[in-house]
Formats: structure tokens, sequence, C-alpha cells
């Protein structure tokens, strides 16, 4: 029987997010397959390592398994962020056709993602070739000229109006990647025009992966923005829950109306990781009251500046979110 093989990648910034999707995906396996996790990380003591594989170990038994990988920082150290949530482990996904040499396909979940439904039957999905199987993404995100400025797809010929992929849940055709080269084409795009994509790695595999992937239904990559006020529901048909704006589970505290935030606890408490972290996780929250502060702030300066500009020149500008 082979393995089923699970990626996630995280900095420190990702890390306590990791660990509950590496345990919820293990807390919810039903299938005969076994599941080998991988962390793929940067810039987390071997400490961190060693007790996030402690924490996991109750949940492995004698059926899964665990591995972590350190990636050099300097293989992503000159890829760009236009997403300020974001790190550069983002890209560590690209790198997993390469790395990986042994595997013929694997499943890749991002650290920001509650998995709670098996994901174990999507192990022999039929990729009809595809390099990827993914759910389309949301809201003006959803087609391809979300991922670059116009001018460049006009230089790459592509049609803007085909539907783009969110990268968070994919499965990957590990050996389709290596036979047609396109990890090292995505370097390559990156060092001629990584300046002009709009939504970093996810606008690399979408401009790669054109017209060759697969898609799926929106369960399996349900894509939320949290808001520790709003009352967030669970849906039961939903298998996977994204977290996709700069508003992370862990950067809240554990009481309120959103049920996707007492869900992300509930995984979480299964574990001694908030003991090992208390620090940091109070840090955090304190960190992102006063970045969502200033984003409000800084949002509110840009709509006067712009509705001053259009009562002088007639011409309407809106500002990106």
């Amino acid at each position: 029987m082979d393995n089923l093989h699970i990626f996630t990648a995280a900095d420190a910034n990702y890390l306590t997010g990791a660990l509950v999707t590496c345990l919820s995906t293990l807390v919810h396996c039903k299938g005969e397959k076994a599941l080998h996790l991988h962390l793929i990380y940067s810039g987390v003591s071997d400490g961190e390592v060693q007790r996030f594989a402690e924490e996991l170990g109750p949940f492995l038994g004698t059926k899964h398994s665990f591995e972590a990988h350190n990636l050099d920082e300097a293989l992503v150290e000159d890829f760009p962020i236009q997403t300020k949530h974001l790190t550069r482990m983002t890209y560590a996904r690209l790198y997993i056709p390469m790395l990986f040499p042994e595997l013929d396909r694997a499943m890749y979940i991002d650290s920001d993602i509650m998995v709670r439904l098996p994901v174990d039957e999507l192990a022999d999905m039929n990729l009809d070739g595809c390099y990827v199987a993914a759910t389309q993404d949301i809201n003006d995100g959803k087609y391809v000229r979300s991922c670059c400025d116009r001018e460049l797809f006009a230089e790459l010929g592509m049609d803007m109006r085909q539907p783009c992929f969110n990268a968070g849940f994919a499965v990957m055709n590990l050996k389709a990647w290596r036979e047609d080269g396109v990890s090292q084409k995505a370097m390559t795009f990156m060092a001629k025009y990584g300046s002009r994509i709009l939504k970093e790695d996810q606008s690399v595999m979408n401009v790669l992966a054109h017209k060759r992937w697969k898609m799926m239904p929106r369960a399996w990559n349900f894509m939320v923005v949290l808001n520790k006020n709003k009352a967030r529901f669970v849906h039961p048909s939903v298998v996977n829950y994204h977290t996709v704006s700069g508003n992370k589970p862990w950067f809240f505290e554990k009481e309120g109306p959103c049920e996707i935030i007492r869900l992300f606890y509930s995984y979480l408490d299964r574990t001694n990781w908030l003991d090992y972290h208390k620090s940091e996780a109070v840090w955090r929250c304190r960190w992102s009251a006063h970045n969502i502060l200033m984003r409000r702030i800084r949002y509110r300066i840009t709509d006067l500046f712009l509705d001053a500009h259009h009562s002088l020149t007639g011409r309407r500008h809106y500002r990106r979110a």
C-alpha cells in the first residue's frame, strides 16, 4: 500500500497554523492509506521543529509518519511578495517536484487550512494529465487576469477569461511537472516577470498550468475571511476551511461568535502547543489588532484621496484591497 504524501510549508509566522493543518488531517483520516506528512520550513529553530513533531506523535500512531525538511532560504529570498500577510515560504511548493524525485504525486495543503473531513479519498483521483487539481479562486481572483498585469498576458498570448485556481489546496502531478520541466520554467518565469505578478506563486502556477488544471468542488478549499465579531458558522459539507486574509485564527482568542476560530482551537487544544508558545500567541494577537487598525486608517486615507481626485478630474479610480 503506497503512502499518501501530504506537504505543508511554514516559517515561524505560520508554524502554529501548520500544526493544526497536520493535526486536523490526521484526525479525519479514515481510509486504508497511510499518510506521510511533510513540513517544509525555514526560519524555525530545531527545538520548535522537534516540539512540532512531538505534538503530532500521539496522532501518528504506528500507521502514519511525519518528516520535516529545512528549505534553504536562498532559494526563495529573491522572490517578490505582493500580499502583505504572506511570506516567501509560499513559494516552497514550487520546489516539491525537484526535491522529492521519488514521488509521482503529492497533496499540498496551506498552513492556514483546517481539514474537517477525510482528504485521503483524493489519493487516487484521475488527474487526466493535468499538472494540478484545485478549486477555483474567489471574488476578483477567480479569473486568470487577476494573476498578472494585463500587458503581460498580451505578451504571453493567454486568455484572460479562463478560470484561475487557488493554490492553497492542491493535488500535484509531480511526474508531469518533472517531465515538462515545470519547476524550472517557474524559476525562469520568476526571474523574467517576477515584478509583474500579483499573487506570488499562485500566479506562476496559473500561468504555467494554463488550461492544464482540473477543477475540484469548492468544498475542498472553502475560502473565508475571518472577523472575530462575525458569526462564521461551520458548514457540515465543507471539507477544508481556508482563511485567506491576513486575519489568521491564531491571531484571535478562542472566545467569540466565530465558529471557525473556535474550530481551530478545538484542534490546537488537543496539544500542549499553546503552553509552549503562550507568550508568542499573546504578542501575535496584539500585533494583529494593531495591523488591522493601521490598515483601516490607510484605506480611509486612500479613499479620501481618491474622492478628491475624482472631484477635481471627473475620473474615478478604485483602490486595491
